[in-house]
């Protein structure tokens, strides 16, 4: 019988999370993260951490004593935990917009499931799991649900797209005429360029989604790791243009204004 599809969510403290994790034997990610937050931790004082996560988590429901008064979680919370030690995909989400913006990790595994992370200097974790693939592209437009703008357009072609990231970022809030100058000697036909560069000049919000295949290992080495897919949106004040990068290349391979609908049907068919 095939299960529900389900979102589980939880608030867990750092003492939580590394408790939850060492129960299901994922001691090295538990060793990880604790370096994250609290550099070096004596063992008597790991041991104080480890009561503390236990005695918050019998407290919260999210445990109970058994043999030996070894905690046990509820095998949801064990499932949402899991997927961070065990991921084969990192998803990073950003959106920069004062009001709601965020910046989420996204561990995905083909066998179970992905687990949404967005940490408060490595103490408080909120995690949200999805059980099933199919729950992904519902989540990401729900995530996304206020990017679009008012008119879509046709992919530019590739060959006239021979800007960098920095190059675009660099061209926001410039005068519009100095940036469609700079726009058309890297090949962009000068319609787009006119209107590229008239949304430029007053960006209401941008954002990312970066997906690279590693591992935890390879997560933890380094904040910086290529990716093989990028998406980069921008919103002007009329319109949302996305540009989207593969396999760590600097110039974009594809560059449109989408609309609110557009940018929906994207994110549901959304896949790592």
């Amino acid at each position: 019988m095939a299960q529900k599809p389900m979102l589980y969510q939880y608030k867990l403290s750092i003492e939580e999370l590394v408790l939850i994790l060492y129960t299901i034997n994922c001691g090295k990610t538990a060793e990880v993260l604790l370096r994250r937050a609290y550099d070096e931790i004596p063992e008597d004082q790991l041991s104080n951490l480890l009561t503390a996560g236990r005695n918050s988590l019998l407290a919260r429901d999210y445990a109970k004593l058994v043999e030996y008064d070894f905690p046990k979680v509820p095998i949801e919370l064990q499932k949402t935990v899991f997927p961070i030690s065990v991921f084969d995909t990192l998803v990073e989400l950003y959106d920069d917009r004062a009001e709601r913006g965020f910046f989420l990790q996204m561990f995905h595994h083909p066998k179970y499931g992905f687990t949404v992370q967005q940490n408060q200097n490595h103490v408080v974790f909120n995690l949200t799991h999805a059980n099933t693939p199919s729950l992904l592209g519902p989540f990401m437009a729900d995530l996304f649900d206020h990017v679009g703008g008012e008119v879509g357009s046709e992919l530019l072609d590739r060959d006239s797209l021979n800007f960098s990231l920095k190059e675009l970022q660099d061209w926001i809030g410039v005068e519009p005429k100095q940036s469609k100058t700079a726009m058309m000697k890297k090949g962009l036909p000068q319609a787009q360029a006119e209107m590229l560069a008239e949304d430029l000049v007053a960006i209401r919000g941008l954002g990312s989604i970066s997906i690279s295949p590693l591992g935890f290992d390879d997560f933890v080495k380094s904040e910086d790791y290529p990716f093989s897919r990028m998406l980069v949106y921008m919103e002007g004040e009329n319109n949302t243009w996305t540009f989207e990068f593969e396999d760590d290349a600097e110039c974009p391979t594809s560059a449109r204004r989408v609309t609110s609908q557009d940018f929906q049907q994207i994110m549901q068919k959304f896949e790592v």
